[in-house]
């Protein structure tokens, strides 16, 4: 993975004005990825420059093997660091949907709320597979649920119309996946048909769905 660019990103986050402070089980899970990435980041660019130079047939690997050897420890610090960052931040987002969710019930704002209600399915449905279950009876249930939730919807048009089709194409990539064993090619197409729907989900506009007061 590109960890240089990882770091430098964490980094520019951090000194952003609001980066901080916030949340702090954030703060403390971002400082141990940043920590972790300072010494692994750099190991990584020495590694890939001992290969692109060619220098293990000088040394018979020598190093490769003395690099390898602080490399493997590292990085399984790093996927460590890195899933409880996103599941921290998962958390709040969810915590922030829901709030956001519930306020449009209260606005009478139903489809807008109903909308939301179906991304964040779409968002679980994924998380399943990528989460290396394979489950299809729970997958199935999700569907029910997103598809329950579609059912609420307006006809609508546009980017609407095109996110509907974007669910359906995402239910098509699913069940593909869970017709057989575990297959690394299917999940890819159904990571695929999912940031397809995002995009999408993205041009809706949520504020439009409710008829004006």
């Amino acid at each position: 993975p590109p960890l240089s660019k990882l770091r430098r990103e964490l980094d520019a986050a951090h000194a952003a004005p609001g980066g901080t402070g916030v949340y702090p089980d954030v703060d403390a899970a971002t400082e141990e990825l940043r920590s972790t990435l300072e010494e692994l980041a750099p190991l990584a660019n020495q590694m890939e420059n001992y290969y692109a130079a060619g220098a293990y047939t000088a040394d018979g690997y020598t190093q490769a093997d003395e690099m390898t050897a602080r490399f493997l420890p590292l990085y399984d610090r790093f996927i460590s660091a890195y899933d409880r960052l996103d599941a921290i931040v998962t958390d709040h987002y969810k915590e922030m949907r829901l709030a956001q969710i519930d306020a449009m019930h209260n606005d009478g704002r139903e489809n807008a709320a109903t909308f939301l209600e179906l991304r964040a399915k779409a968002r679980e449905l994924v998380r399943m597979l990528r989460s290396g279950g394979h489950d299809p009876e729970a997958t199935e249930a999700k569907i029910r649920e997103i598809n329950t939730l579609i059912e609420k919807l307006p006809a609508g048009t546009g980017y609407l119309v095109t996110y509907k089709d974007g669910i359906n194409s995402l239910v098509a990539a699913v069940r593909a996946y869970n017709a057989g064993p575990p297959d690394p090619n299917k999940l890819g197409n159904v990571v695929e048909e999912f940031n397809r729907l995002a995009a999408t989900g993205n041009n809706v506009d949520v504020n439009a769905l409710d008829a004006k007061k």
